[in-house]
């Protein structure tokens, strides 16, 4: 989207919105004060904004910003990557789905796949976390 100019601030808004969709957050929260800068970004077509308890307002990345802001898919470190496909005459939204651990060779195979299937290709990144101990409630 190089023809959109970006303001500092809404530069910013959109990095936070780009970062909290990687997280799979797809909207979040600002502080009221912010609402000028979201509705001028709503207006570029980048966000969607919704009311949330006052004194905050709620936004989020339209496909369009998706799309331009976030081309290549992002993968947190320590993740899983899991492929899926959806084929037009599927009645379940997922046709199969495989995990895998080296995501740049696996994303040929599934492209691939996607295509003698004639579905989309959908992508998504597992984080499994160490186990944690639970310290004993004091008393």
């Amino acid at each position: 989207m190089s023809e959109v100019k970006l303001t500092p601030a809404e530069d910013l808004l959109i990095e936070v919105l780009i970062a909290r969709h990687r997280l799979g957050e797809p909207f979040w929260t600002f502080d009221y004060c912010q609402r000028p800068v979201l509705k001028r970004l709503e207006a570029k077509g980048l966000v969607t904004t919704k009311a949330a308890p006052p004194p905050h307002i709620q936004a989020r990345l339209t496909l369009t910003a998706v799309r331009a802001f976030m081309s290549n898919p992002y993968t947190p470190q320590g993740a899983k990557v899991e492929w899926a496909v959806q084929a037009a005459d599927d009645a379940k939204p997922i046709h199969y789905a495989i995990r895998s651990h080296s995501p740049a060779v696996s994303e040929e195979y599934h492209r691939k796949y996607a295509a003698r299937h004639d579905g989309d290709l959908y992508r998504r990144c597992v984080v499994e976390m160490p186990w944690q101990l639970v310290p004993e409630e004091k008393s």
